[in-house]
């Protein structure tokens, strides 16, 4: 395996969990992130770190570090 292999085998597998866990946590982060940007003072708005956008980004890592993963896993990026 070249460097550039496992690079993209260990991105791969990051992404797909860190994906995973904004699909099945995304209501507890947009809670979270609502109530420090009020905390703050910043403006919350409606759409803002909302659960769809949350779990429209992991499905986006979930698909990209899934695809990364097995194109490092077969060779296709040499």
């Amino acid at each position: 395996m070249t460097t550039g292999q496992v690079v993209a085998v260990v991105w791969g597998a990051v992404a797909v969990v860190f994906g995973v866990v904004f699909v099945l946590q995304r209501e507890r982060i947009s809670r979270a992130a609502r109530e420090v940007r009020a905390r703050r003072g910043g403006h919350v708005g409606p759409r803002t770190q909302s659960p769809g956008l949350m779990a429209a980004g992991g499905a986006f890592l979930v698909v990209a570090g899934a695809a990364v993963l097995v194109a490092g896993l077969t060779g296709a990026l040499a």
